[in-house]
């Protein structure tokens, strides 16, 4: 069974609030989307105006930067309580990327080269050997309930040469999730199929029944 993790995208600070107070009694991790408006188009609360995360020591919080300079955003997300850091290869080059993940390495923080549905996966190979996953978009990021872009073969290509967690986010339903976990994905991020649900503990629920489904199937 995939583990299932909540996603939370917000523009304004009363949004995130109701939002992460929502999904947080239900949790064990959730994930927060970042974003500067430049990378993407749309443009996040900032780290600031962020509760601090150190005060729910029982969670895990990860970070997924959509943002055009992500070397410059690490300490900041460090500092709030993040312990697992995603961050896009797109706007930097392999030599940076690798000085990223080693930063994050030296205070114990996790960190996963993200990919977009576009973006070869060939990208990613030269920083597997230190990566803690991957992470692969399964929307165009920037919006929540964008339309899903089929990642079952990409998942499969990055299995051939990649042993560790594969994620996926975006796009992510009880009719969806199927090929990507029989494909290879251990995690999945769900943004808008959780949030905007009317039970979001019944919405992960159905996330993870359909995945175990897949693998019964597979054996």
């Amino acid at each position: 069974m995939a583990t299932i993790i909540p996603s939370v995208l917000a523009l304004t600070q009363p949004d995130f609030l109701r939002r992460f107070h929502h999904l947080l009694p239900i949790a064990d991790e959730l994930q927060i989307d970042i974003m500067d408006g430049k990378f993407v188009e749309t443009t996040s609360i900032t780290i600031e105006e962020m509760p601090s995360l150190r005060q729910w020591p029982a969670k895990r919080f990860e970070a997924h930067l959509m943002v055009e300079h992500p070397a410059e955003w690490i300490v900041p997300i460090m500092r709030k309580g993040f312990r697992r850091i995603i961050f896009h290869i797109e706007p930097i080059d392999t030599h940076m990327a690798r000085g990223i993940i080693e930063y994050c390495h030296k205070y114990h923080v996790a960190a996963l080269p993200a990919l977009n549905p576009e973006t070869p996966i060939s990208r990613v190979r030269p920083l597997l050997d230190i990566a803690d996953g991957v992470l692969l978009m399964g929307v165009h990021p920037g919006h929540n309930g964008a339309r899903y872009i089929p990642q079952a073969s990409r998942v499969r290509e990055l299995r051939k040469y990649w042993k560790g967690e594969i994620e996926i986010d975006g796009g992510m339903t009880p009719e969806t999730i199927g090929e990507v976990v029989s494909a290879g994905v251990t995690r999945v991020a769900s943004g808008s199929f959780v949030s905007n649900a009317f039970s979001p503990l019944q919405a992960i629920q159905q996330l993870e029944r359909a995945s175990k489904v897949t693998i019964k199937k597979r054996t």
